[in-house]
């Protein structure tokens, strides 16, 4: 069973930035091009979404937001 053609189609378009290591706390060292591309500020609060496929999607927040961890 294939993605739904929708999802084939966000699949190609990701393009892999910056290189990403993740510590043992939990910590996640992001290189400068992720900022750069996600038009990010060094300061700013980010959500970090890891894939099943081992990458991960790295997205701005709002001052309210509050993420938990999803148990999944």
């Amino acid at each position: 069973m294939g993605l739904p053609a929708q999802s084939r189609a966000m699949t190609a378009e990701r393009t892999m930035i910056g290189v990403h290591e993740i510590d043992a706390d939990g910590t996640i060292e992001l290189d400068e091009a992720v900022f750069e591309a996600c038009q990010l500020e060094r300061d700013s609060r980010v959500l970090v979404v890891a894939s099943p496929e081992g990458g991960i999607t790295v997205r701005p927040v709002t001052t309210e937001f509050s993420p938990r961890k999803s148990g999944q």
